[in-house]
């Protein structure tokens, strides 16, 4: 399966109330395996590369003074091996079928970069290992072609904080939009 992310982060600092953050676009791939198939009910384990991060708006000043002049977005890039293990649910259709998966997520930090090297200190202490959920819907095609055309729509979430001191947490979040092929 291939697909786009739509990646975020979230920063709860405790003295400044509201950071605000840029969707990043990024790239997702992987295989997976459907077991356990029986009727309506599957489990899907997959492993996937994934690209997360986030941009965040800065104001730039003149040289010459502290005016402002414009304002200049950087954007992040954290590469994550994920491991979601999902229970699937069909609604078994003639040509498409629909269905949800729900289940826990197991990621890991393969590394990292940010334009200007902004955030590359913060990031170097991230975990390495992180816990997480993933909510999605989907579409399948029926029997009419040789292979099973997929296309989902999921929803990947943080349990575990990425980075978490007395002054600042950090989580991720993603919108994946997928599209595979079952054999």
């Amino acid at each position: 399966k291939l697909g786009l992310t739509s990646a975020d982060q979230k920063f709860n600092y405790s003295a400044i109330s509201n950071i605000e953050t840029k969707r990043r676009l990024g790239f997702s791939s992987g295989v997976y395996i459907e077991w356990l198939d029986i009727p309506f009910i599957s489990v899907i384990t997959e492993v996937d590369y994934t690209q997360r991060g986030m941009g965040q708006e800065f104001i730039v000043n003149a040289s010459t003074g502290p005016e402002p002049i414009g304002k200049k977005t950087l954007y992040s890039r954290l590469d994550y091996l994920s491991v979601p293990v999902l229970v699937k649910a069909t609604l078994l259709g003639t040509i498409i079928s629909s269905y949800i998966v729900a289940g826990p997520r197991f990621d890991f930090l393969l590394g990292y970069k940010s334009d200007e090297n902004t955030f590359n200190d913060l990031y170097g202490k991230f975990k390495k290992n992180l816990f997480g959920g993933t909510l999605g819907l989907g579409a399948e095609t029926g029997s009419l072609l040789p292979v099973t055309l997929t296309m989902d729509v999921r929803y990947n979430f943080d349990f575990t904080k990425s980075f978490k001191n007395e002054y600042l947490e950090v989580t991720n979040n993603t919108f994946d939009f997928m599209v595979g092929v079952r054999f």
